[in-house]
């Protein structure tokens, strides 16, 4: 199953809560707004671990994937270039070298 992000919102759904729930009525829940805040994810963390996702899937199905096909697992678009990213991408590709 693929990583899901972590954000505020997705944890209020997950709790069956409207998404701006948490944020708006901190004071009712400090405690989960608290560590939702320290777990809310950037997107660039969030492709980070779509990509070991990704790289441990190739590697259970015992797959030397291309740049393209690790990109297509992760659900990680080109344009969603970042330096983090891309020292990820290569790392992980030289893993398969």
């Amino acid at each position: 199953m693929p990583p899901v992000r972590v954000t505020i919102s997705s944890i209020a759904q997950q709790m069956r809560l409207r998404d701006t729930y948490i944020t708006r009525h901190k004071d009712k829940l400090p405690h989960t707004y608290q560590i939702a805040s320290e777990h809310d994810e950037t997107e660039v963390d969030f492709a980070i671990r779509k990509l070991w996702w990704a790289r441990d899937y190739f590697v259970h199905q015992g797959e030397k994937p291309t740049r393209a096909q690790l990109l297509r697992k992760a659900g990680v678009r080109r344009g969603k270039s970042d330096i983090k990213i891309e020292d990820m991408i290569k790392m992980i590709l030289n893993d398969f070298s």
